[in-house]
């Protein structure tokens, strides 16, 4: 709202609407419906401003200037009492949406709550009678950020409580709760619901144990049926659940360079060294030599099965050069890209590539392609402005910590010593005994890859409600309910619901309702939840990369609105 603006000198034309700044003051604080005075005329009322191409700063008028030329006058621009009434009534919203979370609001005291009066005016007691003794501060809808209307502050509020509101109640009509960020799960047993922590409350199979990035950005292992929660390297947000499908690292020896399974030229190799996110002095220095004119490298041949799927990871960082050249032979025929190690940016080339940022400086860089050949490579170089091939001084080079190459999309890294090392699937459920006549499944996950299907619940084949990497999928007493495709879910994070009643079954995806169906029954028998495949298989082994950060499972229907406000993605 502007208040009292003031310019030394405009001049408005008779006969037009448009009155132009000459003394350069800013007009973006003017807003529509305020009144304007020129010199001692009339008031006339503002419809809007703008900058002409030419920069004149411009203020438009609902109605045309009739009082004369008036060249280098004073103009003073002042709030109507539209303006008043407007912002009244958006305070007046705001506070009503504030007092309406306050009484929906429903926990119990805890650090950071705030206490609430009966309605009498006093002050509830300290243990809590009633679910609605405590309203936490950050229930409260959020604020008005900077640089948002009050139309939009008003909005994203309401979507906001919404969400809150429908969470609520989902949490407590949920039979199975996990928020696996928080290490909890909630399970119903009988008329009670307990609590317990992710290692108790599912049943998690990694045959092998997995690794992961932890919240220090190292790579941490997860033993033996142990759930594996990581973490994104760079922000350092939680991102859940990992599973990821069992793989081969088709690499020997992928820590210990100086093997003669590698292949080195006009380079040294010197181990433990260097810190990495494997470990301490766990990384090697590949060390150029003195040779004039020549190129540095290092490389493993890998057997391959033309037309199949392989992707190459390197664990490299920067010591006195701070370029490396990765050079990918007979995957889509040739790769090849000079990336900063500092930076994590390519320099020059191009190469399908992904590149986390880890601890002690490294990058993990990933690699995938289509074998062209019976055999395929990732050559490692030194570089220097940009070029593989130069004279060495003997002492310089880069540390590299690990390499792998395994079949399919780049998965999570397996050590190897002497022969290749494989790691069997993950699979992750929560057993059930269910007969539901409605149902609302939620599921919050980062997706990265998969094959087929990732997050369901249900018993066989025949009673399932699942998702794929493409499909959400219902099916019940062996007759499909309906299935809605849609183009494969980008590398990122994704929610999507899933409720059935007796109106029907309707999807939703990121805010979004997809797909209706109408008539649709729940699955007759749910067995278990799935975090590593669809709804039905004894163990359900996971498929592809991904990592489940929320997933509730409810026996009734959601609506419209609360599908919509619960899937919809946290700015």
């Amino acid at each position: 709202m502007s208040t009292l603006w003031t310019a030394a000198s405009v001049t408005a034309t008779n006969g037009s609407n448009l009155i132009t700044v000459q003394s350069g003051e800013d007009i973006a604080a003017i807003r529509a419906n305020s009144w304007i005075m020129v010199g001692s005329a009339h008031i006339m009322e503002i419809k809007r401003t703008f900058v002409t191409d030419s920069g004149v700063k411009t203020i438009e008028l609902f109605d045309n200037w009739e009082f004369g030329p008036a060249s280098g006058q004073r103009a003073t621009v002042a709030p109507s009492l539209g303006e008043f009434k407007t912002l009244a009534d958006d305070v007046r919203r705001l506070i009503q949406i504030g007092e309406e979370q306050i009484n929906t609001a429903s926990v119990a005291p805890e650090p950071g709550s705030s206490v609430k009066r009966s309605e009498n005016g006093t002050v509830k007691t300290a243990e809590p009678q009633d679910d609605d003794d405590a309203v936490r501060l950050q229930d409260f809808a959020p604020v008005k950020q900077k640089g948002e209307s009050n139309e939009q502050a008003i909005s994203s509020n309401s979507l906001a409580i919404l969400r809150r509101r429908a969470m609520a109640k989902l949490e407590r009509d949920a039979v199975f709760l996990g928020k696996f960020t928080e290490d909890r799960v909630v399970k119903t047993v009988g008329l009670s619901k307990i609590a317990t922590s992710v290692a108790e409350g599912i049943t998690y199979t990694s045959p092998d144990g997995i690794t992961g990035i932890a919240a220090d950005r190292t790579i941490q292992t997860a033993g033996v049926n142990q759930p594996a929660i990581v973490y994104d390297p760079e922000t350092g947000e939680c991102l859940g659940l990992q599973t990821a499908p069992g793989t081969t690292n088709l690499v020997e020896h992928s820590e210990d360079f100086t093997q003669s399974v590698y292949t080195r030229s006009s380079l040294t190799v010197t181990p433990s060294v260097f810190d990495s996110p494997l470990g301490t002095l766990q990384a090697s220095k590949l060390v150029e030599n003195d040779a004039v004119d020549a190129n540095h490298f290092l490389y493993q041949t890998i057997t391959t099965t033309i037309g199949e799927r392989y992707s190459f990871t390197v664990f490299i960082a920067p010591s006195e050069r701070t370029e490396a050249r990765l050079l990918v032979n007979n995957l889509d025929n040739r790769f090849s890209c000079y990336l900063d190690l500092t930076t994590g940016y390519v320099v020059s080339g191009d190469m399908p590539y992904k590149v986390k940022k880890l601890a002690s400086g490294f990058l993990r860089v990933d690699i995938t392609g289509i074998a062209s050949q019976n055999n395929a490579a990732l050559v490692v170089y030194p570089s220097v402005n940009g070029d593989s091939q130069y004279t060495g001084d003997g002492i310089s080079g880069i540390y590299c910590a690990a390499l792998q190459c395994n079949p399919g999309y780049p998965a999570p890294y397996q050590p190897t010593g002497a022969t290749q090392m494989t790691r069997g699937a993950i699979g992750a459920i929560h057993s059930l005994s269910l007969s539901p006549p409605a149902l609302t499944l939620l599921f919050d996950f980062f997706y990265d890859f998969a094959d087929s299907a990732i997050l369901g619940v249900g018993d066989t084949f025949d009673d399932t409600a699942y998702i794929t990497r493409s499909t959400i999928v219902v099916r019940s007493g062996g007759v499909s309910q309906g299935s809605y495709s849609f183009p494969e879910f980008s590398k990122g994070r994704h929610k999507v619901l899933i409720t059935i009643g007796p109106a029907g079954a309707t999807y939703f995806i990121d805010g979004k309702k997809v797909h209706t169906v109408t008539g649709a029954l729940p699955p007759k028998v749910l067995s278990r939840i799935s975090f590593s495949g669809g709804g039905f298989g004894a163990s359900q082994p996971s498929s592809g990369v991904y990592s489940t950060l929320d997933a509730f499972l409810a026996c009734r229907e959601t609506s419209d609105s609360e599908g919509i406000a619960l899937t919809t993605l946290e700015a």
